[in-house]
């Protein structure tokens, strides 16, 4: 019994040290990821950007006034214009997060900032590696740790409640 518990609390340890190590590789990945989503949208707002410096507004207060402005085969193009530019804005606000963070708290930035269609994009072409590095190693460590947490805290609980009882019913 006492080796099965064992056992059973070393592959939680593993599986958590293995999962977690692999946020410093993940963060990076989404920030390229995330890159090229920014270019995109960029690329995506290029002809609308120039036609407002045109007339010497902000993106946002062209795309505001097209919008009421426009009639309803237009007002579709502008709505998708509106919504890329929020979602660029959304995204360059994460870059600029992660660019500023270390690479111990790039994952963390990741999770405080994170775009969950470049997050599935990223999961979806992400390959696990082996995290030589001291980033994976601090991340493994937590991971293991927070493993661990997992199977031994409602374990203790458990037995606490159950010891808490008895001494409850000895007492009476």
């Amino acid at each position: 019994m006492a080796l099965a518990a064992r056992s059973v609390r070393l592959l939680a340890a593993l599986l958590g040290a293995a999962c977690f190590s692999q946020l410093p590789a993940f963060a990076d990945h989404y920030r390229q990821n995330l890159a090229g989503q920014i270019t995109q949208a960029q690329y995506s707002l290029q002809e609308v950007s120039r036609r407002a410096e045109e007339q010497d507004l902000s993106l946002r207060v062209y795309l505001e006034t097209a919008l009421a402005d426009s009639g309803t085969f237009s007002r579709a193009s502008v709505t998708d214009s509106l919504r890329t530019l929020d979602r660029l804005d959304r995204m360059e606000r994460a870059q600029r997060s992660l660019s500023a963070a270390t690479a111990f708290t790039r994952p963390l930035a990741m999770l405080g900032a994170l775009d969950v269609t470049t997050a599935r994009v990223t999961a979806r072409h992400y390959r696990p590696n082996l995290p030589l590095g001291l980033g994976g190693a601090v991340y493994a460590g937590s991971g293991a740790l927070l493993g661990l947490l997992l199977i031994l805290l409602p374990s203790r609980l458990t037995r606490r409640s159950a010891t808490a009882k008895t001494a409850g019913r000895n007492a009476r």
